[in-house]
C-alpha cells in the first residue's frame, strides 16, 4: 500500500447518516505524510484528524503522519462539497497514475465539480439499466 484517498465526513453520529461537508485525504507511504484538500479551506480538518486516529489504530504510519493542507479549488455555492471531493479523489488518482511528484495539486473548474452529478447521475442509470 503506497497510497491511500479517504473521504472525510463531519458527521458527529457514528449510528445515523448526516454531516453537512465532504473534503478529501490522501496519505502517500512515500511521503510520509497526509495531503488535506477541502473546498472550503479548512472547515472539517478537525474531522479529518479523528478519522487518521481512527485508521490509525490500524496502521501506525498513517497515525503518525502529518496532515498538509494543500491549496485546491475552492466551492463557489454552499452544496458542491461532495463533488469537489469526489473530483479531488479523481485528479489524485490522475496525478497518480501519470508519476506525478505533485500528485497531490489538483485543478479543475467549479463548472467541471458541478458537472460531476450529471456525470455520476448518468453512470448510476446506466448501471441500472444492465
Amino acid at each position: 500500500m503506497k497510497f491511500i484517498i479517504v473521504p472525510v465526513n463531519n458527521s458527529v453520529s457514528h449510528y445515523h447518516m448526516g454531516g453537512t461537508h465532504w473534503s478529501t485525504m490522501v496519505y502517500s507511504k512515500e511521503c510520509g505524510k497526509i495531503f488535506y484538500l477541502d473546498s472550503l479551506g479548512d472547515y472539517n480538518k478537525s474531522h479529518a484528524v479523528k478519522v487518521q486516529r481512527k485508521i490509525g489504530i490500524h496502521l501506525q504510519a498513517f497515525k503518525d503522519a502529518p496532515i498538509e493542507s494543500v491549496p485546491c479549488p475552492q466551492q463557489t455555492n454552499s452544496y458542491d462539497c461532495g463533488m469537489y471531493a469526489i473530483c479531488y479523489a479523481e485528479e489524485i488518482c490522475k496525478g497518480l497514475k501519470e508519476k506525478r511528484k505533485d500528485f497531490y495539486n489538483v485543478d479543475f473548474t467549479a463548472e467541471h465539480a458541478t458537472g460531476t452529478r450529471e456525470r455520476i447521475r448518468r453512470l448510476i442509470f446506466s448501471l441500472v439499466e444492465k
